[in-house]
């Protein structure tokens, strides 16, 4: 099928934190999905928290890179990803 497996982001299409909220959403319709890169990522704290919850009992997701800003929700989606 068409589904997106695989999402690079840099410095050049940085989307902040109403565009990872929109990404987050579409995470949790895409059973397919494996691999988020998001480098730098200025999401915020609303952002960063939805991105935990789209990958939070996610059944494919395997890698996510972000610079989170906060290291309890970086230390969240570690876990999540353990």
């Amino acid at each position: 099928g068409g589904s997106l497996r695989k999402l690079i982001m840099n410095d050049n299409n940085d989307i902040g934190a109403r565009g990872v909220c929109a990404l987050a959403n579409g995470l949790r319709e895409n059973d397919c999905f494996r691999e988020l890169y998001l480098r730098p990522a200025r999401i915020g704290e609303e952002g960063e928290t939805a991105l935990c919850e789209a990958v939070e009992g996610h059944p494919w997701i395997q890698v996510v890179h972000v610079n989170f800003t906060d290291a309890h929700r970086e230390r969240r989606m570690y876990r999540l990803l353990q």
